[in-house]
C-alpha cells in the first residue's frame, strides 16, 4: 500500500490464488513420494535415496510445466474467461512470473523432505529462512528507488533459485548426495526442455503447449523413466 496502493494488492492477492490452484497439483504428487523418501533414508538405502530425490525433483517439475505452459501462454484469454471482464494492469505478467517461482519451488520441494528426513536441519533453515526475508528488505529498496512491482517477484524467483541451490550442496556436504550426478540427469534435462519450449514460443505459443509434452518424453527422460511414465499409465489404463 505505501508504493503501489490498493489496485495492485489486489492484483497481486489474483495472482496468487491462480498459482496456488496450479501448485496444489505437485504438492499432491510430491506428497506420494514424501514418505518414501523419509523411509529410504531410516534404511539407511542412500543409493535408493538419492534415485528418489532426483526422480521426484525432475518429475515434479515436468508435470507442472506440460500443465502450466497454456495459462503462461494464454494468460489473458483463460484470467479473461475467469474475471470476464477487463483484466487488471500486470496480472497477466504477476502470473508469469508466479509461474516461474512455482517451477523453481517444484525442483526443490523434495529436497526439503529429504534435508527434514536427516533431522539435521537447523543450519539449513537459518540460510533458507535468511535468503527468503531478504526479498522483503531487497524489494523495500528497490521501490525506493521507484523500480516497478513485479520486481519482487523477480527477487522471489532467484531467492528460490538461491535456495534450491544450497539445499543441494548442502545435502551434499551432508550425506554425499551426488551434486554432479543430479546436475546431468535432472538439472540439465530441465534446461534444455525448458529451452526449447521457450524457443518454440517466441514464433507459435500453441506449437510450444503442444510439443511440450513430447519433448519432455524425448529430451527429459531416459528410457527407464519413460518406461515408469509407461507403467503408470497402463495401470490407469486398466483401472
Amino acid at each position: 500500500n505505501i508504493f503501489f496502493g490498493v489496485a495492485l494488492n489486489a492484483t497481486w492477492a489474483l495472482s496468487n490464488k491462480v498459482v496456488m490452484a496450479i501448485n496444489q497439483l505437485v504438492v499432491n504428487f510430491q506428497q506420494a513420494f514424501q514418505p518414501q523418501i523419509i523411509k529410504r533414508w531410516a534404511q539407511v538405502d542412500k543409493t535408493a535415496y538419492y534415485d528418489l530425490l532426483s526422480m521426484t525433483s525432475k518429475f515434479s517439475y515436468f508435470l507442472l510445466l506440460v500443465c502450466v505452459l497454456p495459462l503462461f501462454c494464454f494468460a489473458d484469454f483463460f484470467i479473461g474467461l475467469w474475471l470476464k471482464g477487463e483484466l487488471p494492469a500486470h496480472l497477466t505478467l504477476f502470473i508469469r512470473l508466479s509461474i516461474a517461482f512455482t517451477l523453481t519451488e517444484a525442483l526443490a520441494m523434495p529436497f526439503c523432505t529429504g534435508l527434514q528426513a536427516t533431522g539435521r536441519i537447523a543450519l539449513y533453515q537459518v540460510v533458507v529462512s535468511t535468503l527468503t526475508s531478504s526479498v522483503f528488505f531487497v524489494g523495500w529498496w528497490l521501490f525506493s528507488l521507484g523500480f516497478q512491482a513485479w520486481w519482487v517477484l523477480v527477487l522471489n524467483v532467484i531467492a528460490s533459485v538461491l535456495s534450491h541451490a544450497y539445499r543441494v550442496g548442502h545435502l551434499g556436504l551432508m550425506t554425499g548426495f551426488p551434486i554432479t550426478r543430479y546436475a546431468r540427469s535432472s538439472l540439465l534435462p530441465v534446461c534444455v526442455v525448458t529451452l526449447c519450449c521457450a524457443g518454440i514460443l517466441h514464433f507459435s505459443p500453441l506449437l510450444a503447449c503442444l510439443a511440450c509434452p513430447g519433448l519432455v518424453l524425448l529430451l527429459g527422460l531416459n528410457g527407464e523413466e519413460r518406461q515408469i511414465i509407461g507403467q503408470v499409465v497402463m495401470r490407469r489404463g486398466r483401472k
